[in-house]
């Protein structure tokens, strides 16, 4: 019988074990001793609100499935048709393949072709990897067109401490400032926490608290990290998120208009941007999983990047409204890479050790509503 996410994949390392689906090649499950840290969904369902799914070539939502990039306009088809948005990306439904694997890690791969609204190439590999530091994920792009092209990326997990709601919960959030969106979703501006129900940088009980903001200003430790703590006080666990200097945004989300999660557990998105040309990687971000502790790191700066041939600039990450996706409302992971997978390196014809040097260029796109530019 065959699963309605494809093929499971399962990586196992001691009491740890985690499920990599061939739909979408996104993360099913994930428990430590028995527990699972991740509220997913069953071998035969469906992902539904977005559990554990690859949210690429961009995250979150394009206003009227349109934007602009080098001076061309592009129309999405609109599958938020409610709101009018193109949400989520182009692959979360599209079959990918498991080209190198091993007990305790798989790597997935999938190439993006030129489709309308989106007429570029574009080589996708993820990582998926358990030790004894948890699971780790990293994610590689490679444009293997001729031109440049727009890119984002995200991913979709959904923490849970094993309550039926959040409410009890108490959460620490080292956010100063938090952004607002409009009813469609699309951010329309910013504002200091202080004085706000949304004040966590002092950990509080969630309560009725609607959370569907993206919080960023982020207070961090001497070791560079900033950390979003969910603590259950009557049994007395707690999930850690982490992010290091990469990541200055964070998405939080109980879930409320969703029936099937409605605060049940809590979202915690990331994402990566960057626009990029022929045969270029972008340094892999990674989001670690730890005993009851989910990390993120990248080697580089959260930025929007832009490059060509081999140059590229770092540019305000909240220029991302209209493509590719609302910076705004994500955690941002980008960089460089200088490994290319066997897959990508045998499209992309570059060898698989690429040294990639990187200088200035100039910034794509800009945006029309973004409240900093």
């Amino acid at each position: 019988m065959i699963a309605p996410s494809g093929k499971q994949i399962t990586i196992v390392t001691k009491d740890q074990q985690a499920v990599v689906v061939e739909v979408g090649g996104g993360l099913r499950s994930y428990s430590v001793g028995g527990r699972e840290l991740l509220d997913g969904y069953g071998a035969d369902e469906v992902s539904s609100s977005g559990r554990g799914q690859v949210l690429i070539p961009w995250p979150n939502r394009l206003e009227d499935g349109s934007y602009e990039f080098n001076g061309r306009r592009y129309q999405l088809p609109l599958n938020e048709p409610e709101h009018r948005n193109a949400i989520h990306g182009l692959v979360r439904w599209s079959t990918w393949t498991a080209t190198e694997r091993e007990p305790h890690r798989v790597v997935m791969e999938h190439i993006l072709y030129p489709q309308p609204g989106y007429p570029f190439l574009l080589g996708i590999s993820i990582e998926y990897a358990l030790s004894d530091s948890g699971l780790q994920v990293r994610t590689t792009a490679t444009n293997l067109g001729t031109q440049s092209c727009p890119y984002g990326s995200g991913a979709h997990p959904y923490l849970t401490l094993g309550t039926d709601i959040i409410d009890g919960l108490i959460l620490h959030v080292p956010g100063r400032t938090v952004l607002r969106s409009d009813e469609r979703g699309l951010p329309i501006q910013k504002e200091a926490v202080e004085g706000t129900e949304y004040d966590f940088r002092q950990p509080k009980r969630i309560g009725s608290i609607k959370l569907d903001h993206a919080f960023t200003d982020l207070e961090r430790d001497a070791d560079g990290l900033a950390r979003v703590e969910l603590h259950d006080s009557d049994r007395e666990t707690k999930v850690s998120l982490w992010v290091d200097q990469s990541y200055p945004y964070l998405m939080l989300f109980s879930g409320d208009p969703l029936a099937n999660i409605r605060r049940r557990s809590l979202a915690h998105d990331l994402s990566a941007e960057r626009i990029s040309n022929r045969g270029r990687s972008n340094q892999p971000g990674t989001r670690r999983l730890v005993h009851g502790y989910m990390g993120h790191r990248s080697r580089k700066r959260s930025v929007l990047t832009e490059v060509k041939d081999g140059l590229s600039e770092e540019v305000c990450p909240t220029r991302l409204v209209n493509f590719p996706g609302c910076a705004m409302c994500y955690l941002i992971v980008s960089g460089m890479q200088q490994r290319q997978s066997p897959l990508l390196a045998k499209r992309s014809g570059r060898p698989r050790n690429n040294q990639i040097r990187r200088s200035i260029g100039s910034p794509q796109p800009r945006c029309t509503r973004c409240p900093d530019c």
